[in-house]
């Protein structure tokens, strides 16, 4: 249970860093897609989809977002809405 508890401060520390990182970088699609990333880590799809789809505007070709928007089935070619940095 602690082990479990711990990681996911881990991850909500993760996740606060990461949107930190965006509103400091705004223009990194591999900062939304790691914030993505978290976001799924901790459970959340509608917010991990979000920053997937921001990650690919900023960067079009970004395979890992692609493929991660596949897994989730959502269309890589929505636009994002409600980013939460």
């Amino acid at each position: 249970m602690e082990y479990a508890s711990n990681r996911l401060r881990r991850v909500t520390d993760a996740i606060e860093v990461f949107k930190l990182n965006v509103e400091v970088f705004p223009k990194s699609g591999n900062l939304y897609d790691s914030l993505g990333e978290a976001y799924l880590a901790h459970g959340d799809k509608e917010q991990a989809r979000v920053n997937y789809r921001k990650a690919l505007e900023l960067e079009p070709n970004m395979p890992s977002a692609v493929e991660a928007l596949k897994k989730l089935g959502a269309p890589a070619t929505a636009p994002a809405t409600k980013v939460v940095p």
